[in-house]
């Protein structure tokens, strides 16, 4: 079964291909019902991802294209949010005066939290060493 999620993504990506795209072109390109693809296009223009635009000859038929900020999403993958920058920091921050302090099983608490949240091999190598050298020194 298709998640809604897939064919919200299957729909943009369709008009980012084929911009000015009708609801009647969308759903026969995709295989999807009318209905389907009316209630789809729906949520979308609601949520912003997609812009209903008016068709110049006939002006009651809708044509609709990709917004610039989910066209972005698309072609480059989401953004970072910045308080999850922000949480990280916090976080590097608590685990060196915890260090400071002598409180090393702590400090190896949240260098273990703090390696959940890297996206890279090499973000969580960093950590990990961290963590290592905590765990090392409050054996001691």
């Amino acid at each position: 079964m298709v998640d809604k999620f897939e064919r919200q993504k299957s729909v943009a990506h369709y008009l980012l291909e084929n911009p000015q795209a009708s609801p009647v072109q969308i759903s026969e390109a995709l295989c999807l019902t009318d209905r389907a693809t009316r209630y789809i296009i729906g949520v979308m223009t609601e949520s912003g991802m997609i812009l209903r635009t008016r068709n110049a000859v006939d002006g009651r038929i809708h044509n609709f294209v990709v917004s610039d900020w989910y066209a972005d999403e698309l072609v480059n993958g989401p953004a970072p949010e910045p308080t999850e920058r922000g949480q990280l920091r916090q976080l590097q921050a608590t685990a060196t005066q915890l260090e400071k302090r002598g409180f090393w099983r702590r400090a190896a608490t949240v260098w273990a939290e703090l390696s959940r949240l890297q996206k890279t091999v090499t973000g969580v190598a960093m950590i990990a060493s961290q963590r290592n050298r905590c765990i090392r020194r409050a054996r001691t």
